[in-house]
Formats: structure tokens, C-alpha cells, sequence
């Protein structure tokens, strides 16, 4: 997946940039579709209209995205457990995320981190 600024070749409007901004200073919160919104002063349905427009994403996608990479980061460089690293990437169910994460990287965490444990 490639970083939303790259999406297209072409560089993101302002507003756009302002939005990827928040999603990735914010990608561990909870943010909803609606608060994001009024945060930037636009509607849901342009917002999403135009995020995926110029990103290829729509706002949840990318925040899926960050926090599957900020996990991955995390499995390879920490002994932190699934459980705590799921909780530090912003998801509260660890099943879900388990699933998120083997659909996105097709592996489990576990088997994510074993990967990386013996490269290093």
C-alpha cells in the first residue's frame, strides 16, 4: 500500500493533506467518520468522496493500514504481547485485530514476530 501523498503520482490538495495529517497523528484514537468530518468542516460524504478520490483509501482503510504497520513495527522490535500491542495500535479487540492483521499480512502476529525473530 502505498503512502496516500504518493497515491496517483500526484500531489494532495491542502484539505486532503490537512486530513492525513490528523489520521496519522491520531490512527491509536478512535475517530469516527462524523467527528473527522466536523473537525475539518466538510460533509461525511465529500470527505470520503474525496479522500478515496485522491488517495485511493477511504479514511478507515488508511487507519487500518497505519495501525497494522505501527504493529508491525512494534512485533519487530518489542516483546510486547499481541494483546498490548493491538491495545497500543488502537484497536480494543484483540480477536479482531488478529484478524485484520493475518488479512492484511497473511500471517497471524505471532507468526509475523517468529518471521522477524530469526532474520534478526
Amino acid at each position: 500500500m502505498t503512502s496516500p501523498q504518493e497515491a496517483d503520482g500526484a500531489f494532495l490538495p491542502a484539505h486532503i493533506q490537512r486530513i492525513v495529517s490528523d489520521l496519522d497523528k491520531r490512527f491509536q484514537e478512535k475517530i469516527s467518520l462524523d467527528d473527522l468530518a466536523n473537525q475539518h468542516a466538510i460533509s461525511k460524504y465529500h470527505l470520503l468522496r474525496e479522500y478515496k478520490k485522491y488517495t485511493g483509501y477511504t479514511p478507515n482503510e488508511y487507519v487500518i493500514h497505519r495501525r497494522i504497520t505501527y504493529a508491525k513495527e512494534l512485533l519487530t522490535y518489542s516483546d510486547l504481547t499481541v494483546g498490548e500491542i493491538a491495545s497500543l495500535s488502537g484497536m480494543d479487540n484483540v480477536s479482531h485485530f488478529i484478524h485484520l492483521f493475518k488479512q492484511h499480512v497473511e500471517m497471524t502476529p505471532l507468526a509475523y514476530r517468529k518471521k522477524w525473530q530469526g532474520i534478526h
